[in-house]
């Protein structure tokens, strides 16, 4: 790991699964940025889908008492207790992230850790525009085998769009 960077282990293996759990546990143990992740990340970026149950919620959490307080904390006991009414697994896994959290992140500053979310979400996103890229162009090769025109040309759309919002993020 880079200097000064914690050596955080994903609770599942490879890079975006770390990257998404990372993001969740810093969110949960900090509630740092949360607006900025909200207005970032789209919950189909997120690894699987028991990080993207956690983060719709945490979505419907946020604004709803963005609503209600615009001088808003995020309270995690808080929103543990409504991942609870919706699955025990959830919480069992929200807190397994937010132990990751305590353990990796503990002698970071509220800005380094705004920092390494802003990082992170970056980096989540450039590998997930780089994986639908790699999507869209086996279904090209596949419209291109039963010469299926108008779906080639769907999907150039899509990947001229994938590609446009990557060069954004990068």
């Amino acid at each position: 790991a880079e200097r000064g960077r914690p050596t955080f282990q994903p609770v599942r293996g490879e890079r975006h699964h770390l990257l998404s759990e990372r993001i969740l546990s810093l969110a949960l143990k900090y509630g740092l940025n949360l607006d900025y992740l909200i207005n970032n990340l789209t919950p189909t970026m997120l690894a699987d889908d028991t990080a993207r149950k956690i983060y719709n919620n945490l979505i419907i959490y946020y604004t709803n008492s963005n609503v209600k307080d615009f001088s808003f904390n995020f309270d995690y006991p808080e929103f543990r207790n409504l991942l609870a009414e919706e699955d025990s697994s959830l919480t069992a896994y929200a807190d397994q992230l937010v132990l990751l959290a305590e353990k990796d992140f503990f002698d970071f500053s509220q800005d380094l850790i705004r920092k390494e979310i802003l990082e992170d979400v970056k980096s989540l996103k450039k590998d997930y525009f780089k994986s639908e890229l790699k999507k869209i162009e086996e279904k090209i090769k596949q419209a291109e085998k039963i010469k299926n025109n108008n779906e080639i040309e769907k999907l150039f759309e899509q990947f001229n769009q994938l590609t446009k919002q990557l060069a954004l993020v990068s």
